[in-house]
């Protein structure tokens, strides 16, 4: 069927339509009869990009940084001041870059090898990064010199994490299936994290340091570890193939992008805490009570869910209020955590996202590409969609 006998067919609908503009009378007359059900269908099958009655408000990138090393981006970090943005690339290759009004060029870190992962310490004066070479560099920013940490000598990095208080280092290697907490000050090991059956590819701290969360590679699992005052896997929820982890700012919430599935996936880890605890004080008289909890624990209290595009990166706002999700289509969601409905959606059209962002303050909106570009948006700016239905 050609689109302009579907047009045709739904004569003064077609418009309504076309511009997105919907009311209760056009709705109701379209659905009076079956061949505008059937045609209307036929329409959504075959242009599913055209405007629906509930369509979401896209914005274009308001502002470009190009990134000279060239390469696909890998990372991206806001320093704690929020005035400077640090990049890796896929040949592992860092750089800052400066983002207040006075600006400045780019600065290169390290030429290969150690800029494939970064964070940034939580005082703001040192950038972590890590690669393939052995090692983890540490960049100091006010005195411009990188040393290598001592005792750490990890390889082909996967991810790195700098807890909030800055003592402690998580660090994942695509060659291993543990994760390693090193000291900060000594370069001596704290603990080490096994039970993954594959090397673990993200890592990220609860707020308040005490907890760890990791997804490997390829055993379709995230886990939970409790870090103080003894090292232990606290939690092991069914997850296939995570891409991403991100804790919310006050730590009751987890969500999780796959590579295996069309959707975003948000766990209330606070209620999983509070029902182990239950589970301690009642071992013997509710142990059925107990079970079903823990169940009920390992299913997501909320799925967010996209027509066939795929999460790569997650980022909850530092109020929490929003969640930001990078699909595999280049475009960039942002979605009310208490609802699960989209209040915009930012398109890049770039072919991959790489990694995500929220500046501190929460004004900004970064998001790395596959062309050697990120994407800035003024967040303050938005309009977004009320949370309520209109």
């Amino acid at each position: 069927m050609r689109r302009r006998e579907v047009a045709d067919g739904l004569g003064s609908h077609g418009s309504a339509i076309g511009s997105g503009r919907w009311n209760s009378a056009q709705v109701g007359s379209l659905f009076c009869n079956r061949r505008s059900i059937a045609l209307l269908l036929a329409l959504l099958v075959l242009f599913p990009w055209l405007p629906t009655p509930r369509s979401v408000r896209t914005v274009a990138p308001a502002r470009p940084l190009r990134v000279s090393q060239g390469e696909f981006l890998a990372r991206i970090a806001f320093a704690p001041d929020g005035r400077t943005l640090a990049t890796a690339d896929s040949q592992g290759r860092a750089a800052l870059h400066p983002l207040d009004e006075k600006g400045g060029s780019q600065q290169d870190l390290c030429d290969r090898g150690h800029g494939k992962v970064l964070a940034f310490a939580p005082d703001g004066r040192f950038l972590l990064m890590a690669g393939d070479a052995a090692g983890i560099v540490r960049w100091d920013l006010s005195r411009r010199v990188t040393e290598t940490l001592p005792g750490i000598d990890v390889a082909y990095t996967s991810d790195l994490k700098v807890a909030p208080d800055g003592r402690a280092l998580a660090v994942a290697s695509f060659r291993s299936n543990d994760i390693v907490v090193w000291d900060m000050g000594s370069g001596r090991v704290r603990s080490t994290l096994q039970g993954h059956r594959s090397a673990v590819r993200r890592l990220d701290f609860a707020p308040d340091g005490r907890s760890l969360a990791s997804a490997a590679v390829a055993d379709g699992r995230i886990f939970i570890w409790d870090l103080d005052p003894r090292p232990r896997l606290r939690r092991s929820i069914p997850a296939p193939e995570v891409l991403s982890l991100a804790y919310s700012p006050d730590g009751t919430l987890l969500a999780s992008a796959s590579g295996f599935e069309w959707g975003v996936r948000i766990w209330d880890v606070r209620a999983e805490a509070e029902t182990e605890a239950r589970a301690r004080a009642n071992t013997n008289a509710n142990a059925n009570a107990n079970a079903n909890a823990n169940a009920n624990a390992n299913e997501p209290i909320r799925l967010i869910a996209s027509h066939r595009r795929l999460a790569r990166c997650v980022a909850f706002s530092p109020d929490g209020t929003l969640l930001a999700t990078a699909w595999d289509d280049g475009s960039v969601g942002l979605w009310s955590v208490t609802t699960g409905r989209e209040r915009c959606r930012l398109e890049t059209h770039a072919s991959i996202l790489t990694d995500i962002a929220f500046s501190p303050d929460g004004r900004t909106l970064a998001a790395a590409a596959n062309d050697a570009e990120v994407r800035l948006w003024d967040l303050s700016r938005l309009v977004l969609n009320p949370l309520s239905p209109e």
